[in-house]
């Protein structure tokens, strides 16, 4: 009877510990989407002062914030299909790791052809990151939950988008 009860109580920990894993890494993903999000609106509050820092005007920084974006969708048409060959798990943490190499050089960029060439860069990063991220939502979800840890996957972009774009000075 107590050999029993130990596993019970085994496989309910394993669950619970499952479960806090699963949390965890979406989570993750949730935020991972919501860097992605702000990268660009982050940006334009901020854009006269990026121009002044790099000797620039804010027209030709706010080309670099359309690089990002075209680069964002060159990445999802192009490199996206090749998600499923890598994984998706393994794609997004070598996304991320690009993307952080990426920012790294915007903020070492002294030029504003090197400051849109690291947002070409990021946004090639997010075109992986955010394909890679959708499938990994359903996946770290709960059986039952499945459209709501997509859900959240998706509004965390959509929350921080609205949140950066705040001017909360």
């Amino acid at each position: 009877m107590a050999e029993r009860q130990t596993s019970e109580l085994v496989v309910l920990k394993t669950g619970k510990l499952e479960k806090a894993r699963g949390n965890t890494q979406l989570y993750i993903t949730m935020l991972a989407v919501a860097v992605v999000a702000s990268n660009s609106l982050v940006l334009s509050p901020i854009l006269s002062d990026v121009a002044t820092s790099l000797g620039s005007t804010p027209t030709e920084i706010s080309r670099a914030v359309a690089v990002y974006g075209a680069g964002t969708m060159i990445s999802a048409l192009f490199l996206a299909p090749q998600i499923d060959r890598l994984g998706a798990s393994r794609a997004l943490r070598f996304a991320l790791l690009s993307l952080a190499l990426a920012l790294l050089c915007n903020a070492g960029a002294t030029n504003p052809l090197m400051f849109m060439g690291a947002q070409a860069f990021a946004g090639l990063s997010a075109g992986v990151i955010l394909p890679s991220s959708y499938p990994l939502a359903t996946h770290f979800g709960e059986p039952k939950e499945l459209s709501r840890s997509l859900g959240k996957v998706l509004s965390a972009g959509l929350w921080h988008s609205f949140a950066a774009s705040q001017d909360w000075r």
